[in-house]
C-alpha cells in the first residue's frame, strides 16, 4: 500500500507542474541592445585620390579637401580654408564638434572610400559616461599607446600621428596623420588613415 501511495504521489505532482507551464528554469529571450542612445554627429570620409569630406548632423557637406597621399608635409591645424584642428573640437565651415561630446564611431569601406562616423548620446546614464571615457579622442598629436596599455576604446588623433606599443580594442583612427602598430602592438577594430599612410610592423597583431 506505501508504494502505490507513493507513486500516485509522484504522479500527482507530476500532472500539476505540466499544467503550470514550462519548467521555471526557462527564460523569455531578450534581444540584446546597445545601452545607450546613439545620434550621428557628423561624418569624415577619404578617398584614394587625398578627397576628404566633413559632413555635419543632417549629412550635409560641411567642408571638402584635398591632401596629399604621398607624405609631403601638412598643416593639420588648418588644412583647408574653414577647417581647423584644435585638441579638443573640429571646426568644419559653420560648424564646431567637440571631442567631448564624442561617445562611439564606426569605421565603413565603400569601395575605394573610407567612411567614419561619430556618434554622440542625450544620455546622461553610467553606460554613456564608460562608452565615452574608454576611447581616447584628440584633434592634435602625435597619440602613443606605450607597452603595457590597453585601451577599452577608440584611439582617435584627427590631425596627428598614432603609434600602438600597447593594445587598442577598438580602432585606431587618423584623418590627416599616419597610423602604425609596431611589432608588439595589438588593435582589435580597423586601423585607419585617410591620408592612407598605414604601417603594421610584422608580429604585429591586427
Amino acid at each position: 500500500m506505501r508504494k502505490v501511495t507513493a507513486t500516485a504521489s509522484v504522479l500527482a505532482i507530476a500532472l500539476v507542474l505540466l499544467s503550470a507551464g514550462p519548467p521555471l528554469a526557462q527564460t523569455e529571450y531578450k534581444e540584446y541592445r546597445r545601452p545607450v542612445t546613439l545620434e550621428s554627429y557628423f561624418t569624415i570620409s577619404g578617398d584614394n585620390k587625398g578627397n576628404i569630406q566633413i559632413f555635419g548632423t543632417d549629412k550635409a557637406v560641411c567642408a571638402s579637401f584635398q591632401v596629399s597621399l604621398r607624405g609631403d608635409s601638412v598643416d593639420v591645424a588648418s588644412p583647408a580654408p574653414g577647417v581647423t584642428i584644435w585638441d579638443d573640437s573640429l571646426r568644419a565651415g559653420e560648424h564646431t564638434f567637440s571631442f567631448g561630446e564624442i561617445v562611439d564611431l564606426d569605421v565603413n569601406r565603400r569601395g575605394d572610400t573610407t567612411v567614419v562616423e561619430f556618434f554622440t548620446s542625450p544620455d546622461t546614464t553610467r553606460a554613456r559616461l564608460r562608452l565615452k571615457q574608454g576611447s581616447i579622442i584628440r584633434g592634435r598629436g602625435p597619440v602613443e599607446i606605450a607597452t603595457g596599455q590597453f585601451v577599452r576604446g577608440h584611439v582617435v588623433c584627427l590631425g596627428g600621428n598614432i603609434l600602438v606599443h600597447g593594445e587598442v580594442n577598438k580602432d585606431a583612427v587618423t584623418m590627416l596623420g599616419s597610423a602604425e602598430v609596431a611589432a608588439d602592438g595589438v588593435v582589435r577594430g580597423a586601423v585607419v588613415s585617410l591620408t592612407r599612410a598605414i604601417v603594421v610592423r610584422k608580429q604585429a597583431t591586427v
